[in-house]
């Protein structure tokens, strides 16, 4: 079952399919630890703890050991990288 959230008095899923991609945005209300697939290493100057992406490459899996969420964007944070949080818009959940 797919958490639900109310955006402009719809209900809608809060994660959706990308097209050319098997997976699925990151879903930021699961905090448990799991693998999820870099998407994108740009250093967005709007995005919140885009300092550290340059650490990270595209198509590689990572491994999320705590999500933060705050109310204009979400912090994540890896096993392969303990010290450092990546902004959530860079990963997706991996293809079933």
């Amino acid at each position: 079952m797919h958490k639900m959230i109310w955006m402009n008095g719809t209900k809608k899923r809060h994660w959706h399919k990308r097209k050319g991609f098997k997976g699925m945005q990151f879903d930021i209300f699961d905090n448990r630890e799991r693998e999820v697939l870099c998407v994108r290493n740009d250093s967005d100057a709007m995005m919140v703890s885009s300092e550290n992406h340059y650490l990270l490459e595209v198509g590689k899996e990572y491994t999320v050991s705590n999500v933060e969420v705050h109310l204009w964007y979400t912090l994540v944070s890896l096993k392969e990288f303990p010290d450092k949080t990546f902004n959530s818009v860079v990963f997706e959940e991996k293809g079933e």
